[in-house]
C-alpha cells in the first residue's frame, strides 16, 4: 500500500507528463501543414484511388524528401481505414505515445539505480517541455523524429541485454527504425559499438550483415544527391560545422530565439561545450572501470543503454553539423530539431545519476535546476505554441475557401497539387477542415453590419502592406483577438493579428491595438475591402473599416 506521502510524491513525478499531454490536447489541430501534405493527405488519396496492393505497399515505403517514413504513412492509412477519415490531430497525439515509450525505457533504467523516485523528475522536466513543439504538435516531424527515437532507443535497450531473443527483437525494431527516418541508420553504428563493448563478436558480424541489407534497401531507388552540396559547404566553412556540433547539443538553452543568430547561439554553444565536457569525463570514468570485463551486470547494462542512446545523439549532432549549415546557421537551433538537445540533457542526467559517486546534494541541485529550466521553457515557448495553433487554423480557413494557405504561394505547382489532394479527400468525406469560428458571419458582405473600426494602412515598400489599429482593447490570448478580413466578390481571406508592442514598464499591463502584415504571396491579385473580425470566446463580431487595398505583388 502506498502511503499518503508516497501518493503525493508520485503525483509530483507524473505532473510533467500530465502537463505535457494537456498541452498536446489543447494545441494539436486537424490541419496538415506543408510537408504534411505529401506524407499524409497525398498518401491517403493515392491509397483510396489504388486497388493494387503491391502499389499500396510500395507507397508506404516511398521517400518523403530526404527520408522514408513507413510508420507515418502507415498511421495515416490506418486512420483512414478504421475511421473513414484522415485526422491530423489524432496522428499527432498517437505519435507522442511513442515519446511515452521513451519515458518508460528511461524509468526502467532509473528504477534500478536505488535512488529516491523524486530524482527521476529532472529526466522528465528536461525532456517533456515545449521547446520542440515543432515536433510534438506537428504531424510529420512527430512521425519522423519521435518514431526514430523510440524504436531506436528500444533497439539499444534490447541490445544491452544478453540473450539471443533480445538480439532478434533488436534486429526487428532496427528495421522499423531504419524506415522511420534517414538518421535511423545511425543506430546501426551505435548498435555495432554496443555489441563490440559487450565482446559479442559473432552477433556483431550478424548485425553488420543485417546493416548492409538495410542500407541497400533504404537507398535503393533513392535520390541522395542533395547531401553533396552540404559537403561542399563544409569544405568552405569547416568552422561552422565545428561550432555547430556544440550549438546543436546545447540547443535546450536557446532562450532568446528572437535575436540575430550570432548572439542567439552564444549561450547554447557555451552550454554545448560544458555538457559535452561533462559527458567526456563520465565516459572516461566508466570505460576505465569497464575496460576489461563484459557489460553483463544489470546495472552495467543500464549504463550501456544510456551510453548507446547518447552515442546516437552525438552521431546525429555530427551529421547535422556537417550537412545542414549550408541552409543557414540557424538550423542548428531550428525548432523541429530541438527534441535532440532535450534528450541529450535528459540522458546526460540519467548518466550522472547512475554514476556511483554522485552525491545527494548534487542531485538536489540538479533537481532545482531542472525545475527552473522547465518553468523558463514553458514561459518562453508556450506563447509560440498558442500562436502557431491560431495561424494553422487561419491557414485552414483560407485553404477551405480560397484554395491557398497550407502550402507555398498562389498559383505554384505545390499549391495546385495541395488543392487537388484536399479537394479529392473532402469530396470523399475523408477529411474535414476544423470549424472554430462562425464562418457564415465572416463570409457575409460587409454592408450587413453597421459597426466600424478604425485602421491605418502602411505600405512602406511595394511588396509590404501593414495594417495597424490603436484602439482595440480585447484579449489576444488563445484564439481570441482581432483578425483582418480581405473581401472581394470572389474571395474572403482571414489574417491573424498580434498586439502592438507594449512600451511601458508594467509587465502585467497589455498594450492597446493590433497590427499585421498581409501575406501577399498567399493572396490572389485584386482589390479588396478591409474588415475586422473579433472573437472573444463565443462573442464574434465583424466591423467595417471603410478602406480598401490593392494586392498586385
Amino acid at each position: 500500500m502506498l502511503t499518503s506521502k508516497s501518493k503525493w510524491l508520485y503525483l509530483i513525478i507524473l505532473s510533467p507528463i500530465v502537463l505535457f499531454w494537456l498541452i498536446l490536447w489543447q494545441y494539436a489541430v486537424n490541419v496538415p501543414w506543408f510537408d504534411d501534405i505529401d506524407a499524409f493527405p497525398e498518401t491517403v488519396a493515392i491509397w483510396i484511388r489504388s486497388n493494387n496492393w503491391l502499389e499500396r505497399l510500395t507507397l508506404l515505403f516511398r521517400p518523403n524528401n530526404e527520408h522514408r517514413m513507413f510508420l507515418g504513412r502507415l498511421a495515416a492509412v490506418l486512420s483512414y481505414e478504421f475511421t473513414g477519415k484522415l485526422n491530423i490531430r489524432s496522428l499527432i497525439l498517437v505519435s507522442n505515445i511513442q515519446l511515452m515509450g521513451i519515458v518508460f525505457l528511461f524509468w526502467k533504467t532509473f528504477a534500478r539505480q536505488n535512488l529516491a523516485p523524486i530524482y527521476f523528475l529532472p529526466a522528465l522536466l528536461f525532456l517533456l517541455q515545449p521547446q520542440y513543439h515543432l515536433t510534438s504538435v506537428w504531424a510529420i516531424t512527430g512521425w519522423q523524429h519521435i518514431s526514430v527515437l523510440f524504436w531506436g532507443f528500444l533497439t539499444v535497450y534490447l541490445l544491452s541485454q544478453t540473450n539471443y531473443q533480445a538480439f532478434g527483437g533488436a534486429v526487428i525494431t532496427m528495421f522499423i527504425t531504419t524506415f522511420s527516418m534517414s538518421n535511423g541508420l545511425l543506430f546501426w553504428f551505435a548498435g555495432g559499438i554496443l555489441l563490440a563493448l559487450q565482446q559479442r563478436f559473432k552477433l556483431l558480424f550478424a548485425w553488420i550483415a543485417f546493416m548492409v541489407i538495410a542500407i541497400w534497401l533504404y537507398f535503393h531507388g533513392f535520390d541522395n544527391s542533395a547531401n553533396g552540396a552540404g559537403l561542399d559547404y563544409l569544405k568552405a566553412h569547416p568552422e561552422e560545422s565545428f561550432f555547430g556540433f556544440f550549438t546543436f547539443l546545447g540547443g535546450a538553452f536557446d532562450f532568446m530565439p528572437d535575436i540575430e543568430i550570432v548572439k542567439r547561439a552564444i549561450v547554447p554553444t557555451f552550454m554545448g561545450f560544458i555538457t559535452v565536457g561533462i559527458l567526456v569525463f563520465l565516459i572516461f570514468k566508466i570505460f576505465f572501470k569497464h575496460s576489461i570485463q563484459k557489460w553483463t551486470k544489470v546495472e552495467d547494462r543500464d549504463t550501456l543503454f544510456i551510453v548507446g542512446c547518447l552515442l546516437f545523439v552525438l552521431l546525429n549532432a555530427g551529421i547535422i553539423a556537417l550537412l545542414r549549415p549550408r541552409f543557414g546557421y540557424f538550423v542548428m537551433l531550428v525548432g523541429n530539431y530541438k527534441i535532440y538537445p532535450a534528450l541529450f540533457l535528459s540522458l546526460l542526467y540519467l548518466l550522472i545519476s547512475s554514476y556511483g559517486k554522485t552525491s545527494t546534494k548534487f542531485l538536489n541541485s540538479l533537481l532545482l535546476f531542472s525545475i527552473f529550466f522547465s518553468v523558463v521553457s514553458y514561459a518562453k515557448y508556450l506563447p509560440e505554441v498558442s500562436t502557431r495553433k491560431k495561424n494553422l487554423l487561419v491557414c485552414g480557413f483560407n485553404q477551405k475557401y480560397n484554395h491557398i494557405g497550407l502550402a507555398a504561394e498562389v498559383n505554384s505547382l505545390f499549391a495546385q497539387r495541395t488543392e487537388e489532394i484536399l479537394t479529392f479527400l473532402t469530396s470523399r468525406n475523408a477529411y474535414e477542415f476544423p470549424v472554430w469560428l462562425n464562418e457564415s458571419l465572416i463570409l457575409r458582405p460587409f454592408d450587413s453590419t453597421n459597426q466600424t473600426m478604425p485602421i491605418e494602412i502602411d505600405k512602406s515598400t511595394p511588396a509590404t502592406v501593414s495594417i495597424i489599429n490603436n484602439s482595440f482593447t480585447g484579449s489576444q490570448n488563445g484564439l481570441n483577438g482581432a483578425y483582418i478580413l480581405l473581401k472581394s466578390n470572389l474571395r474572403t481571406y482571414l489574417i491573424p493579428t498580434q498586439s502592438n508592442p507594449y512600451m511601458g514598464r508594467n509587465p502585467f499591463k497589455s498594450s492597446v491595438g493590433f497590427r499585421t502584415t498581409i501575406p501577399a504571396k498567399l493572396i490572389q491579385m485584386g482589390d479588396y475591402e478591409i474588415g475586422v473580425y473579433t472573437k472573444n470566446q463565443d462573442q464574434e463580431q465583424v466591423f467595417q473599416t471603410k478602406q480598401t487595398v490593392h494586392i498586385d505583388f
